[in-house]
């Protein structure tokens, strides 16, 4: 399997950004910076992304030098 990046992983899950901002408890500009590997995304929102999304974190592209 190809590996995906964090905005597949939100349309997988079936959200826009504002929700998953909002899911996550954070802004939407914040959620959209981390969801485009312009700022770091935690440990625990990149667990609970994939989980809501129902994808294994091994299936994520984490940081964009993969």
């Amino acid at each position: 399997m190809e590996k995906m990046t964090w905005t597949e992983v939100r349309k997988k899950a079936g959200m826009t950004s504002a929700e998953m901002a909002d899911h996550l408890g954070i802004s939407r500009p914040l959620y959209q910076m981390k969801e485009t590997y312009k700022r770091v995304m935690r440990v625990e929102e990149a667990v609970e992304i994939a989980r809501v999304a129902g994808v294994d974190l091994q299936d994520v592209i984490l940081n964009t030098d993969e």
